[in-house]
């Protein structure tokens, strides 16, 4: 897997507490080719929320975390599953009814309202319950000071209607918010981000040595028997060794009292029992 140094888009709200628009613009705009990117493969995510959203040594931003993805979702075509972190979920998903990628965008729609403003859009209660309710039913509420044309993004982002939503996205790199924003750029990896981390610390011949001595380079080769375990992997490294696990040892239950009665009615009721 690719080496991402730079933590997750969470970290990096907690320690900025919000966003200036230029860096909110550069972040929803990534999030976006990577939403396109997956939307257009069939791919919905589910659980598009900032912990899911990890930054390279560069300062780009990478999806991950595609442990509730649905694949092979085209067209009109929907499905109704209960999936996704609460605090990011659209309305359709917590009414039950049927969706589609639509539901990945309110999620982002709530990130980009929480790197813009530094708050949550809904009501962050303490009980699962007030947070599924708000989300379904209540309207955000923007700061005074808000960009106008972040507001509006984020508006059409957060709309309940999912279909609404949908018109609101399919030409969302033309809105105005993202007028300064090179999509090509973007894509490509070529514009300078807002935050960078510098490059990643160099692995010095020493030290891989030193590693490689430590671990695969001492152990024995896998056993003939034990490699039939690892068939049907496309590489199976033969220092790879099978850990048989441990017999935990058999501990007696303290003898009581209390527990000697229980025994002794047991064994004289199951007398009684098959008594002929």
């Amino acid at each position: 897997m690719e080496f991402l140094s730079g933590g997750d888009l969470s970290g990096l709200m907690r320690a900025n507490a919000l966003f200036t628009i230029p860096v909110t613009r550069f972040m929803a705009a990534e999030i976006i080719c990577g939403l396109q990117f997956l939307h257009t493969r069939g791919i919905i995510h589910r659980d598009i929320k900032p912990a899911n959203i990890l930054m390279n040594s560069a300062g780009h931003l990478k999806i991950a975390d595609f442990g509730l993805a649905v694949m092979n979702i085209f067209g009109d075509k929907k499905i109704s599953e209960y999936a996704g972190t609460l605090r990011y979920m659209a309305p359709e998903i917590l009414l039950r009814k049927p969706y589609n990628t639509a539901v990945d965008w309110f999620s982002a729609g709530v990130m980009i309202y929480e790197m813009a403003t530094g708050k949550y859009p809904f009501n962050a209660g303490i009980l699962p319950e007030t947070i599924e309710k708000s989300l379904i039913n209540d309207v955000p509420t923007y700061p005074k000071g808000l960009n106008p044309q972040a507001r509006d993004l984020i508006v059409g982002l957060l709309n309940k209607s999912p279909e609404s939503r949908q018109v609101a996205v399919d030409n969302i790199r033309e809105h105005p918010f993202f007028m300064e924003i090179n999509w090509t750029d973007i894509e490509g990896a070529g514009a300078r981000p807002p935050f960078q981390l510098g490059p990643p610390p160099v692995m010095t011949l020493t030290k891989i040595d030193d590693i490689l001595s430590s671990t695969e380079a001492n152990k024995s080769p896998m056993a003939e028997r034990d490699q039939q375990l690892f068939c049907g992997f496309t590489f199976a490294n033969e220092n790879w060794q099978v850990v048989k696990p441990i017999k935990e040892p058999f501990i007696r239950p303290r003898r009581t009292f209390g527990r000697f009665v229980r025994e002794t009615i047991r064994r004289i009721w199951w007398k009684m029992k098959n008594w002929k």
